[in-house]
């Protein structure tokens, strides 16, 4: 649909200008994205490890998220699933995680490369971290290590 389609480019964008991960995308919060500062940023600490991050956003990201969060209070959510729950959920059984997840987020993404890449292509949200961090030390070597 459109508004999967919408979600997933504005995810696209700021995985690989950000690095930020399934995971890190589902946890984002309106009060860690500062776009009307100059530059426009995106602190907050990663999912995985606690580690601060503070990121510059492209135009292109803080467009998308404008059009994305208008209306969206400091506590909500960025990126949700159609039926409002998380992009990523992890499962549990009487309250205990069992170590598997419900990604929305990479399933999307794995449709839209077997969609225009083939069945065979191996390809996965989380390879746009590198992909990112590629791309800064390209730039200005040792940026990469932002990521």
């Amino acid at each position: 649909t459109d508004t999967e389609i919408d979600m997933l480019k504005l995810a696209i964008v700021l995985a690989v200008n950000t690095g930020m991960t399934q995971q890190d995308l589902s946890d984002l919060t309106m009060d860690e994205l500062h776009l009307d500062k100059r530059p426009p940023r995106c602190i907050r600490q990663r999912s995985k490890t606690g580690q601060d991050s503070n990121h510059w956003l492209f135009r292109e990201s803080v467009r998308l998220l404008k059009e994305h969060t208008e209306g969206k209070k400091e506590t909500d959510k960025v990126l949700l699933r159609r039926d409002g729950r998380p992009l990523v959920v992890a499962s549990t059984i009487d309250g205990m995680k069992t170590g598997s997840r419900s990604d929305a987020l990479g399933a999307s993404f794995k449709r839209l490369v077997e969609r225009v890449l083939g069945k065979d292509d191996p390809r996965r949200f989380r390879e746009l971290r590198r992909t990112g961090a590629n791309f800064c030390k390209q730039r200005e070597a040792g940026t990469e290590t932002l990521y």
